[in-house]
């Protein structure tokens, strides 16, 4: 009985053994075959990217533009010699059978180009067409899948564009490598295979013990348990199921079953983590969110971010039963970082909770802040539509009150009372002009809409005409002006020349304005650090007006505040210019600063940088000004031809009489359609300039100065159009300039400007078309 009951117990370790080494014969044999399959695809992958690299290469070392210009007679050329030696190069370096190049012919067919081999395919001779091939002349490197089979053997090939500066496909450089050696690759593949999993199986069948491996996993199951017990413990009570993973192993248990799986894990059941994490994001996880699912679960994920946090989370969308709710996936590291004695991550708590209600809740309130936004933009924009309306609509009337009131002065025998009437109703509408120009700064900067430009200027000419400017100010009012620019600073600067001026002059008119008969201004602009093309300039505005008290100066900068409001009565303020100021310094990425003490005067100083501009050399810059003072000297008005754009008829009478006093000739058009149809019937170079009012009725000044530049004319291309109009956004600016208007005026008109950008624009005009 005994020896009976020992033989059985010999049989039952016997089939166990005999089972698993059929098993285990069973898996290395599918084993053998995939590795195969994939170790062929990899040898092919690889030797198909080291071919496409030679070839992407050796295209790109060739000038495209010069080999689509070589032909069979040009073999003995300096060009031939050159993409030839090219090839020979890579083909003596890389050890390759064969390099070429390959065109394609008229009729569809491919030809040899050019061959350095020692055996060379002909110039012209054809190549066998294949799919590859095909590809390259398509625009795509490709390589051949399958080997074909020709007069110098069996082959694979790889095949990249070559591409000339229009990035156009002028030829293909091919390069075969054999189907023999291909082949042998692989049978050598095949043995290492075999060796390996023979090696395998050994080592399997040793080692295995069938009992013994029923005890290690009972063993390791208990520890597991051991060790994910504080873990388990500290996990939130309302969490849907909860595991203990060993990330090192791969390894995990179930510890909280997931009530809404009916097939997943259950309470005590062991799984492979990555594999079915990964099959519950494939089954479960919407397509939006599995990619970082699958990223979060990714053991060096899990390992870098758990490096100094102690709790990391993953909210993610699932759709089950075909409805959509959110999830959270929290994972901790079984210890704190700080208790690790490598600092690696080797085991983790992992938890799902239902976080749909939190989700959704957010995103309503996000939905919402959207939807305030989109109401904020919308009010926005009709503030802006409403504020380039009302400058249209304001600037219009006041285009014609102090046009008329231009024209009255200029008449002759006006009684010296007539005169001075004629001047404060000017000075008045001048006045009006600025408040509207500063109410619309302050809600253009208030709304976002105020933009900086980064274009080259020359400092020079914008300090000499703010002191032109500034002294007529000051002769007026009997004040000594002072301009003091160091000689350090560069002729040319990139920034925002426009605002700069604005900023200036906003500062130097206070002056002029708050300093009385007899007083000084000083105007003071020096280099104070530079570093490589960036310099940074103080400039110094300093009078000995009346001053303001200390107490008032924090409030400097507020819109719609002055010290003492009987200066609006004596001085004349709106209170906003020092704030427009301070917001441009602001924009500018500047500085303002100010001091100032009652009775004795004030000084503002504004910092700001610019890139030096140094594309020209400043001894140009003199001679080019010279000619272009000289060319100014040389213009004359008078005979000129203008097509006057305007659809109010006071604003035209008043445009008209200001240029017929120059001896312009000028035509109105009441409209952009008739504007067009008067330059249609014109002859050739007719006008001289064209003044194009932007608001008009049946066709507007855009639509109009688009249609002349579409049409076939070569003066429709190049005649001058200047736009004007009561609109001075910079939005407005860029509309009128993109439509193909070459000058942008506002309303109401200053007429030397417009004066002056006529003559800059026909001058050109004149030299550089009609020579």
């Amino acid at each position: 009985m005994p020896m009976k009951t020992k033989k059985s117990k010999l049989t039952d370790t016997t089939r166990a053994l005999l089972t698993l080494s059929a098993f285990l014969i069973l898996a290395i044999l599918l084993l053998g075959l995939v590795l195969v399959r994939q170790s062929n695809e990899a040898i092919k992958k690889m030797i198909d990217a080291r071919l496409l690299d030679i070839t992407l290469t050796a295209a790109d070392m060739i000038d495209g533009d010069v080999y689509q210009k070589i032909t069979k007679e040009d073999e003995n050329t300096s060009e031939y010699r050159k993409i030839y030696d090219t090839l020979r190069h890579f083909q003596d370096n890389m050890a390759l059978e064969y390099i070429y190049c390959v065109d394609k012919q008229q009729d569809g067919t491919y030809t040899f180009s050019i061959d350095p081999a020692e055996d060379p395919g002909e110039y012209g001779t054809p190549v066998k067409t294949t799919d590859a091939l095909v590809n390259a002349f398509n625009g795509t490197a490709d390589v051949d899948d399958l080997p074909y089979e020709d007069a110098w053997g069996k082959f694979y090939s790889a095949y990249s564009p070559i591409r000339n500066s229009k990035n156009e496909v002028v030829g293909v450089v091919a390069v075969d490598f054999s189907a023999e050696y291909y082949d042998q690759q692989l049978q050598k593949n095949l043995r290492v295979i075999v060796l390996g999993l023979f090696c395998c199986f050994l080592i399997g069948a040793v080692i295995i013990v069938f009992y013994s491996f029923k005890v290690r996993h009972r063993e390791e199951l208990e520890r597991m348990n051991a060790r994910a017990g504080k873990m388990i413990n500290a996990m939130a009570a309302d969490y849907w199921s909860v595991y203990y993973v060993d990330i090192d192993r791969d390894k995990g248990v179930c510890y909280s079953a997931h009530a809404k799986l009916y097939d997943g894990l259950k309470v005590g059941e062991s799984f492979r983590f990555l594999e079915t994490f990964t099959d519950y994001a494939n089954r479960y996880v919407t397509d939006e969110y599995r990619e970082g699912f699958l990223n979060f679960i990714s053991t060096d994920t899990i390992r870098e971010n758990l490096k100094d946090e102690p709790i990391i989370a993953y909210r993610y969308l699932v759709k089950r039963n075909g409805q959509e709710s959110y999830e959270m996936l929290r994972m901790a590291g079984v210890r704190r970082p700080e208790d690790r004695d490598d600092r690696v991550v080797h085991a983790v708590g992992i938890g799902f909770t239902d976080v749909d209600k939190e989700i959704r809740e957010t995103l309503e309130q996000r939905q919402a802040l959207v939807d305030a936004l989109g109401i904020a933009e919308e009010a926005n924009k009709a503030k802006t539509n409403f504020l380039s309306n009302m400058s249209h609509e304001i600037r219009t009337p006041m285009n014609a009150i102090i046009g008329f009131d231009r024209l009255a002065l200029e008449e002759e025998n006006l009684s010296p009372q007539l005169k001075e009437y004629l001047k404060n109703i000017g000075n008045s509408a001048e006045h009006l002009l600025g408040i509207i120009n500063d109410i619309l700064d302050m809600s253009r900067i208030e709304s976002g809409q105020m933009t900086i430009r980064n274009e080259e200027f020359s400092l020079t000419n914008l300090i000499s005409t703010i002191s032109t400017m500034i002294s007529n100010q000051c002769n007026e009012k009997n004040i000594t002006f002072i301009c003091n620019p160091d000689k350090s600073l560069g002729e040319y600067y990139i920034g925002d020349d426009m605002r700069l001026r604005e900023i200036i002059i906003n500062i130097l008119s206070n002056s002029v304005k708050y300093t009385d008969e007899g007083g000084q201004i000083e105007f003071e602009i020096k280099k104070t650090a530079a570093f490589g093309l960036k310099e940074t300039i103080l400039f110094t505005m300093r009078d000995n007006g009346i001053g303001m008290d200390k107490d008032y100066l924090p409030r400097l900068f507020d819109a719609f505040t002055q010290e003492n409001l009987s200066h609006i009565n004596k001085y004349g303020s709106t209170g906003l210019g020092m704030a427009i100021t301070k917001n441009l310094v602001d924009i500018m990425n500047g500085r303002i600063d100010v001091e100032s003490e009652k009775g004795k005067g004030t000084v503002m100083y504004v910092t700001l940088t610019f890139e030096r501009s140094v594309h020209r050399d400043d001894i140009e810059v003199t001679e080019q000004t010279a000619g272009e003072k000289e060319t100014f000297s040389d213009f004359e008005f008078a005979g000129r031809k203008v097509l006057v754009a305007e659809d109010m008829d006071i604003n035209a009478r008043i445009l008209m009489k200001a240029l017929e006093q120059k001896g312009i000739v000028t035509e109105r058009a009441e409209n952009g359609q008739r504007a067009l149809e008067l330059f249609e019937v014109s002859g050739m170079y007719y006008y001289d300039a064209v003044l194009m009012d932007m608001r008009m009725p049946v066709m507007d000044g855009l639509t109009a100065t688009r249609a002349i530049r579409n049409l076939d004319r070569d003066d429709a291309k190049a005649v001058p159009i200047i736009a004007l109009t009561a609109n001075a956004f910079e939005d407005d600016v860029e509309r009128s300039l993109q439509a193909g208007l070459d000058a942008h005026l506002s309303k109401p008109l200053e007429l030397p400007v417009l004066f002056e950008t006529m003559q800059k624009l026909i001058s050109k005009y004149d030299s550089e078309v009609r020579r």
